[in-house]
């Protein structure tokens, strides 16, 4: 298996475009270098070959000169034999100060290049020699360098694409994983990838790109935290709920006054909501309290929630405080962020608490007292009852206070929440 995964990993990066076109590159560039390194070569061959001509030229002139005195043929015709015995010499010829022949040898048809040295004998010329060099042959090694220098640059320029593929795998890896953690897709190759985000996720990534530059960090994880707040099936369950609205806002109202009251209404919520572990509903007027707590714990919550708004609130337009509890029917709404929707009979009681409610007070409805805590919690009154649209009566109290520590923190937490309010305006 581990030769199969390295013959794949050498298959995929032999096939890859950067491979192929480094490749090229690679032959190229060593190409030139070979036949620079080649030229050069040649260029110090070349003078080595002229140099050693010469010098056996002078050579041979300075042991000819007393035989070309004496017109000794014979020894003139020995000294020649021993240079055609060289390697490279093809002709080789004495002639006298007339120019002609004395003796002369040749082989291989003479090829080569031809030499001539003047024979002096007392700063006289008696003669002079002729010989036929041939130039040597490029040796084979120098081809067998050139098969080197591109075996090491391809070997080189593999292993390094290879650590590039390995590379890109391991990236690709971690996108595949993020992706399926993002989009629950399945694994793909680069070039799946890019028609996958050219056409099947282009939305996606586009509302993506729309959520990060048009909101901030806090206000997309607050998006994400709510998308599963509640199952996308819905399900019923007691919970808590605090409706607040203004008392006095009527058709007549200033429009910059009612933008205002919702502004401070909406940012007040959703701050309360954050402290106490509350969601607000679609409707942004209620908060929705017990989906993850205990109902021991999720009536102090609404509670202190309700206090705290009451504090917030005060100095703004009158309104109305409502809080009851009850069985209901909860849902996600299809908004971004996905808002808690909420149905049932403790919905209709905060509708009619709220058409009964003179402003700036917190009124109770009576089944918040089922939980013990409330009695030892809450100082309160008997507001009046109210008759429900079916005949029931609802008896409803006005909270006049919490008991022990509980309304001088939460008065410092309204004021703080006010002072941080007033900073980020």
């Amino acid at each position: 298996m581990l030769q199969s995964h390295r013959r794949t990993l050498v298959e995929q990066t032999v096939r890859s475009k950067l491979f192929l076109s480094g490749l090229f590159s690679v032959l190229f560039i060593s190409g030139i270098m070979f036949w620079g390194s080649l030229s050069w070569h040649n260029s110090l061959a070349q003078q080595a070959f002229q140099q050693n001509s010469q010098l056996l030229l002078r050579q041979t002139a300075e042991h000819a000169s007393p035989f070309l005195q004496t017109n000794n043929v014979i020894s003139l015709n020995l000294m020649l034999k021993n240079l055609l015995a060289e390697s490279g010499i093809n002709y080789a010829a004495f002639r006298d100060a007339s120019g002609n022949v004395l003796t002369e040898l040749k082989q291989n048809e003479g090829r080569g290049i031809d030499f001539r040295q003047s024979v002096i004998f007392e700063n006289a010329v008696i003669g002079d020699i002729l010989l036929t060099i041939e130039r040597p042959a490029t040796h084979h090694t120098i081809w067998l360098w050139l098969l080197v220098v591109w075996a090491l640059g391809i070997t080189l320029w593999l292993v390094f694409c290879i650590y590039l593929t390995m590379d890109e795998r391991e990236q690709l890896t971690v996108f595949n994983q993020h992706m399926h953690d993002f989009f629950a897709t399945d694994r793909h190759d680069l070039h799946q990838w890019n028609d996958i985000l050219d056409q099947q996720l282009r939305p996606a990534m586009s509302l993506a790109g729309c959520f990060h530059n048009h909101y901030s960090a806090a206000q997309i994880n607050h998006c994400l935290d709510k998308v599963d707040v509640v199952p996308g099936a819905g399900y019923q369950s007691n919970l808590f709920l605090l409706y607040l609205t203004a008392t006095e806002l009527t058709d007549q109202s200033d429009s910059r006054e009612v933008h205002y009251w919702l502004e401070q209404q909406n940012h007040y919520l959703l701050q309360v909501a954050s402290l106490y572990n509350g969601e607000i509903t679609q409707d942004r007027n209620c908060l929705v309290f017990g989906l993850e707590d205990e109902p021991d714990q999720a009536v102090v919550n609404i509670l202190c929630a309700a206090t705290v708004l009451h504090h917030v609130c005060s100095s703004m337009t009158p309104y109305s405080i409502s809080v009851t509890t009850g069985t209901l029917w909860v849902n996600n709404s299809s908004d971004l962020p996905p808002a808690v929707q909420v149905c049932g009979e403790a919905v209709n009681q905060l509708q009619l608490m709220h058409l009964h409610n003179r402003s700036n007070s917190i009124l109770i409805a009576e089944n918040i007292f089922q939980y013990p805590r409330t009695s030892t919690l809450v100082n309160a009154h008997i507001y009046r009852d109210l008759t429900m649209p079916d005949g029931e009566r609802l008896e409803v109290w006005q909270l006049d206070s919490l008991s022990d520590h509980y309304d001088q923190l939460l008065r410092t937490q309204a004021e703080n929440l006010k002072q941080n309010n007033t900073e980020a305006l």
